[in-house]
């Protein structure tokens, strides 16, 4: 091979390579530059996507709630009138406009939610545990605050292109093998 021909095709692999370390080094600093989502969403603007709308709670989910909180609260030891956080819920819904039929009808949610929670939760010991108990005294003392609203339930986050939320940790194998490792060449 001559040499006038080699080192051109030195020359053009060394820019290759060159051209390939910029456009690697250009993805590294888009992905530093604190927002990921631009590129993998095909974003251009750096400002987060506003969260979904919140979906409402209804007085059976707050009655529900009421109920399995004075429950486990019962289970766990909590010293508390049950008879007082129950009024004190009735007294929030009708403050919230609710009539009479339906604070009858919740009136049964509440009483049926709270006695089949108490039946169907285990020994204290089982649980009665460290994360439970702090969900239970949050609750229960925004309960007696006289707080009955509900947590605020938000719609699951909307998918990017690439099939995830956001949210997901990416995995390179599920990209490169999506029939699993088994199907690769």
């Amino acid at each position: 091979m001559p040499r006038g021909r080699g080192f051109t095709m030195l020359h053009k692999t060394r820019a290759l390579t060159a051209l390939s370390l910029a456009m690697l080094a250009g993805l590294v600093a888009a992905c530093s530059s604190g927002s990921p989502t631009s590129i993998l969403t095909g974003s251009t603007s750096s400002a987060p996507a506003p969260a979904p709308p919140p979906v409402a709670a209804t007085p059976a989910d707050r009655a529900t709630l009421a109920a399995t909180t004075a429950a486990q609260a019962a289970r766990c030891g909590y010293n508390f009138d049950p008879a007082r956080l129950r009024n004190g819920y009735f007294t929030y819904e009708a403050a919230q406009g609710t009539g009479a039929p339906e604070l009858a009808s919740l009136e049964k949610t509440y009483d049926t939610t709270r006695s089949r929670i108490s039946g169907a939760i285990g020994s204290a010991e089982e649980f009665c545990v460290e994360e439970t108990t702090e969900k239970i005294k949050r609750d229960l003392t925004r309960n007696l605050a006289g707080d009955f609203s509900a947590p605020v339930k938000r719609a699951p986050p909307a998918k990017s292109w690439w099939g995830n939320s956001g949210n997901e940790k990416f995995d390179q194998d599920k990209v490169l093998y999506p029939r699993g490792r088994a199907g690769a060449p």
